[in-house]
């Protein structure tokens, strides 16, 4: 067997807590069935079960630590009253080498989901904060990326004229992102709500801004968020109506904010203008 065999084995011992009590059971056995021979067989069945799990633990340190600046509220509650979450979350989501890392910290918003469905005793919140966090993380790296200068920006992506046109084409470009919370995630991360306060269920638009600044948030009604579901790709606005069942006139009222906010782009299809 290859060094780099070896090694996967190896991998998948210092990941994977199943691997570590198989090969506590009997190590010699244990490499053999993992198909090793020779000295890498030798080198794993001499490591002690106390190497492993040392190993083990400071590879889930190593990764929280890497985790804590995208959800850093949420990961802050955890060690303040939870600690043993963060052993459970690495046993229940293994390390993924090669992984995203964003990909990753969504297996953490997926455990906390599922830990408030059973314990009590952690805030129904939590998983909506994190999730939160990452949205506002992911739009700071976007925002590095943007043009300072509007000028910069595509002609007619700046935003719908100053007269509103149905004929226009609108869209929720890269920059913006939204969602559903059963909670006030902006109040939480902002200070001004606490963690365990009742559901307040809300839409919230966040959009990166140039120069990596703070995004822009927006609490939404879920009006705002079915016309921002219906135009994901380029959308005719007269067409929207049809698409969301919602009156003309709060369509309109709505895609002029989303504009004047910056948070949608848009371009005039339609005939000549004076």
């Amino acid at each position: 067997m290859s060094l780099a065999q070896a090694q996967t084995v190896l991998l998948k011992l210092y990941l994977d807590k199943g691997y570590r009590l198989a090969h506590r059971s009997d190590p010699a056995l244990f490499a053999e069935r993992m198909g090793l021979d020779g000295t890498h067989a030798g080198m794993v069945s001499a490591l002690s079960p106390d190497e492993l799990d040392d190993f083990a633990t400071t590879l889930v340190g190593k990764r929280w630590r890497l985790m804590k600046p995208r959800t850093p509220k949420a990961c802050e509650w955890i060690e303040n009253n939870d600690p043993g979450l963060v052993a459970e979350f690495a046993e229940r989501y293994p390390m993924r080498p090669g992984a995203p890392s964003e990909s990753q910290s969504l297996d953490l918003v997926a455990f906390l989901r599922d830990c408030a469905d059973f314990d009590p005793e952690i805030p129904g919140s939590l998983a909506d904060v994190a999730e939160f966090e990452l949205m506002l993380g992911r739009a700071r790296v976007i925002g590095h990326g943007l043009p300072v200068d509007r000028s910069e920006v595509t002609p007619g992506q700046s935003g719908l004229h100053s007269e509103f046109a149905w004929d226009s084409l609108v869209w929720v470009p890269r920059r913006t992102a939204f969602a559903r919370f059963s909670h006030d995630v902006v109040g939480v991360v902002s200070g001004s709500s606490p963690i365990d306060s009742p559901e307040m269920p809300q839409g919230v638009v966040v959009s990166a801004r140039a120069n990596g600044v703070m995004p822009r948030v927006l609490r939404v009604p879920d009006s705002t968020l079915q016309i921002l579901e219906s135009i994901q790709e380029p959308t005719v606005a007269e067409r929207i109506a049809g698409a969301t069942g919602l009156s003309p006139v709060n369509i309109r009222r709505t895609l002029v904010k989303l504009s004047d906010s910056e948070v949608i782009d848009s371009a005039y299809i339609g005939p000549p203008r004076d």
